[in-house]
């Protein structure tokens, strides 16, 4: 058996010269990321089982046979040795094929865009990524419609929009009487927009600020079957910590986070690290209609990430909203790839 360390600026260069050096048959035994001189690189350790050159057959004395048709000469010790180590050969090339396999198919999962993490878990459960998909889907479930509900968000996500898409949504479905609040103060022109609006879709609003929505709040739910509730953007004027106030102040608050889905997983994974102490109970997906492949939003799964209740499929208000079902999230995160 050649054993050889080879190595490459990717994953995938270093696989392309083990195919080139030790030819398709050769197995991974190993793979690590490795530095040299500050200089990052793929390590990849193959074996390939290279048959011996035949001896030339030794002369030997002819020995007396038997006559008996049937008859088998015994293994001499030489023969078992080689027999043995034939064997052990065979166990081992066996053995190494299982790795072998979880990188080819480690290296597949990648290149569909599934975050690194995901990948993990996929190949832990050692499940197809249909199955995965489903299996994870069905755990989250469908979040319950919370009557006093805060809608957050960065800047763009489409916060407001899909607010007042839920909002005519439980109105018409004759859910009962619908409020929407607005205590953003930050934008510009934003309560005319938001008046404006209201009046179209006639549902009831108030624009008002944060002491008088939790002074309020009593009455409110008294009033109102559904209370939904605008914010500014999170950023530099609006931060996590100052919704971390809030709930001291009014601790039945559930937040719902608006999610632009075209956005790098990378970017929700560190918003979400930021905002994971609040009280959110759902998530809502905007942006949807954009997405190509639904493999980078993979993270939605993750068991730590609450369940996603809304999809925003467009801009036309109220018509583009999608209360999702389980089955809905399937397709999602299966769309514009071939199934593993």
């Amino acid at each position: 058996m050649r054993i050889k360390r080879i190595r490459g600026k990717s994953m995938i260069d270093a696989l392309r010269k083990v195919k080139e050096e030790l030819g398709e048959n050769a197995v991974i035994m190993d793979s690590e990321k490795v530095l040299d001189n500050g200089v990052e690189f793929y390590e990849v350790i193959a074996a390939i089982d290279e048959p011996e050159l035949p001896k030339s057959p030794e002369p030997s004395n002819p020995k007396e046979n038997t006559g008996e048709k049937g008859d088998f000469l015994p293994f001499t010790a030489i023969d078992k040795k080689l027999f043995l180590e034939l064997q052990e050969i065979k166990e081992m090339v066996k053995a190494l094929s299982t790795p072998q396999l979880r990188l080819k198919k480690e290296i597949e999962l990648l290149r569909l865009c599934i975050p690194p993490f995901m990948v993990d878990k996929i190949l832990a459960e050692d499940k197809s990524l249909v199955d995965f998909v489903n299996e994870g889907c069905k755990r989250k479930g469908v979040p319950l419609e919370e009557r006093f509900r805060v809608f957050i968000g960065e800047p763009g996500c489409g916060k407001t929009t899909i607010l007042f898409k839920i909002a005519f949504k439980l109105k018409k479905e004759g859910r009962g009487k619908v409020l929407i609040v607005s205590v953003d103060n930050y934008k510009i022109g934003g309560k005319e927009q938001f008046q404006r609006m209201s009046q179209f879709l006639e549902i009831p609003c108030l624009w008002t600020d944060w002491d008088e929505l939790i002074n309020r709040s009593p009455s409110l739910k008294e009033d109102f079957d559904y209370v939904l509730v605008d914010t500014p953007g999170l950023g530099k004027k609006f931060m996590p910590e100052d919704l971390v106030e809030i709930t001291r102040m009014l601790r039945e608050l559930r937040f719902c986070l608006v999610v632009k889905a075209t956005e790098d997983f990378q970017h929700h994974l560190e918003l979400w690290q930021r905002i994971r102490d609040l009280p959110i109970s759902e998530l809502a997906l905007t942006f949807v209609d954009k997405v190509k492949r639904g493999a980078p939003l993979f993270w939605l799964l993750d068991e730590d990430i609450p369940p996603v209740s809304y999809f925003s499929t467009g801009e036309r208000v109220p018509e583009d909203l999608i209360k999702v079902e389980p089955q809905d999230l399937v397709n999602f995160m299966l769309r514009g790839m071939n199934k593993i």
